[in-house]
């Protein structure tokens, strides 16, 4: 460091402040890191995350329904439980919109939606439309 002054004392004095500047920092930092806290081991996992597919599945023909579908996944990993569960439909449906879904069963020993698809009756468009289904559950630990 260096230190321009007038004499000595002005100089004696500038570097007694700042090795007491740099004590205090060095205080600081260790206090700091001391306050550092882990999470517990179950809170530092990742979730687990499960997937399926229904493949494509044929609606019922023109304005009738299809039968019911299921789709699911089975039992949580150990040391997780469900927290979050998604269904949607890709292709020529959507769920509310000619096709009804629904929720059949939620715990962590299965997951399970179903769903079915209605025909077209419209002018010009297939009588019988295809639509596929997917599921998505989101596991945290226990």
């Amino acid at each position: 460091m260096l230190i321009v002054g007038t004499g000595n004392h002005g100089v004696d004095s500038l570097k007694g402040i700042s090795s007491k500047l740099l004590v205090c920092l060095i205080c600081v930092a260790a206090g700091a890191a001391q306050e550092t806290k882990l999470q517990p081991p179950s809170q530092a996992i990742a979730p687990a995350i499960a997937s399926a597919d229904s493949g494509l599945k044929p609606s019922g023909v023109g304005r009738r329904w299809s039968k019911w579908y299921r789709l699911g996944v089975g039992k949580a990993p150990s040391g997780y439980t469900v927290q979050k569960t998604e269904f949607w439909l890709s292709g020529d449906h959507d769920c509310g919109a000619l096709a009804e879904c629904r929720e059949a069963a939620k715990s962590d020993q299965r997951v399970v939606w179903e769903f079915r698809l209605q025909g077209h009756d419209e002018t010009g468009t297939p009588r019988r439309a295809y639509s596929e289904a997917h599921i998505r559950v989101t596991y945290r630990p226990q």
